[in-house]
């Protein structure tokens, strides 16, 4: 197109004028300008290939706690009344334990403080650490129609004062671990059946990349519902906080970033899945962005061969 066109007719003819654009961008892909490559070490490019090596960033959405009412103790028959608490908390923990994990709606991991007290003998103040602190945490529970989520921590605190006559039980008997995990990205047979946070507890920790187990933890406040007729498109919430002896990081970060790991259950030990290893293992001693790669080729390869595309890879070896 020309930048300036103007014409006339005179008679049969059509006298038109124009200056043509700049064709300096003409055939600009064969410019060698565009060969030459990238330099790696300016900022932006050195913080794309930090984000790609770390393969991404964890995110706040993607987290499971698995939570246990304190039901190991056994009460004889005097104690009546509050064995049958302990067999309501059996109950509960029965039907109930994981719809509790699943309707969590906001949780933090907890903190740690080191307290620090100064001396003086000459000169500036030096500060000392004198101990750890640990910090309640809170948590915000959605309510099915039913309360059940509140029932569920009024059973829990029932197991620490006495209902009857507000006597406080044993402290072994209402403290008991609970675990707060932060998930990587959920892998396809996981996400099988409906949201990743509704299957079985051993299936979503194996994807758990940083885990805090609590101690000796046990509900302290069970916040107040509002209610309105201005809340009419609302539900309820219920907000606990925890109260808690210490915590501790049960996930190794060398196992993390070595291999796929998962933490079992009933130990907490981290072992190792061969799964993301490659075929036969070839890739568990690469480093890991490298590893990265080579399962996103491997993986694509699988399904771009014809059998791979009917049946999804399934017919491969489970590597």
């Amino acid at each position: 197109m020309a930048i300036f066109r103007k014409g006339i007719k005179i008679g049969g003819y059509d006298i038109r004028v124009g200056f043509p654009r700049d064709k300096s961008y003409d055939n600009i892909d064969k410019d060698p300008r565009l060969g030459g490559k990238a330099n790696a070490d300016t900022t932006i490019n050195r913080f794309r290939a930090m984000t790609q090596a770390a393969g991404g960033y964890a995110r706040p959405t993607k987290y499971i706690i698995e939570c246990t009412l304190p039901i190991g103790i056994k009460l004889s028959s005097p104690n009546s009344g509050v064995a049958s608490d302990f067999n309501d908390a059996r109950t509960m923990q029965t039907d109930m334990a994981e719809q509790v994990a699943f309707h969590c709606d906001t949780i933090e991991f907890p903190g740690r403080t080191i307290e620090t007290a100064t001396t003086r003998y000459h000169g500036p103040e030096k500060t000392h650490a004198t101990g750890l602190n640990f910090a309640p945490i809170t948590a915000t529970f959605y309510c099915d129609k039913f309360m059940k989520e509140k029932h569920y921590f009024e059973t829990w605190q029932n197991l620490v004062i006495n209902k009857r006559n507000y006597e406080l039980n044993y402290y072994d008997e209402y403290v008991t671990p609970m675990k707060i995990m932060q998930l990587s990205d959920f892998d396809k047979q996981d996400m099988k059946g409906g949201h990743p946070r509704s299957q079985q507890s051993s299936s979503q920790s194996k994807n758990a990349v940083y885990a805090v187990q609590m101690f000796e933890c046990f509900p302290t406040t069970i916040a107040a519902q509002p209610l309105g007729y201005d809340n009419k498109n609302q539900i309820h919430k219920v907000s606990i906080t925890f109260d808690y002896r210490y915590w501790a990081n049960i996930i190794d970060i060398d196992k993390v970033e070595k291999d796929d790991t998962f933490m079992t259950q009933q130990t907490g030990i981290v072992s190792q899945d061969p799964k993301g290893q490659g075929p036969f293992g070839l890739f568990r001693h690469l480093p890991s962005e490298l590893r990265r790669a080579g399962n996103n080729v491997f993986n694509q390869a699988k399904n771009r061969i014809p059998t791979g595309k009917v049946f999804g890879g399934a017919v491969f070896p489970p590597f």
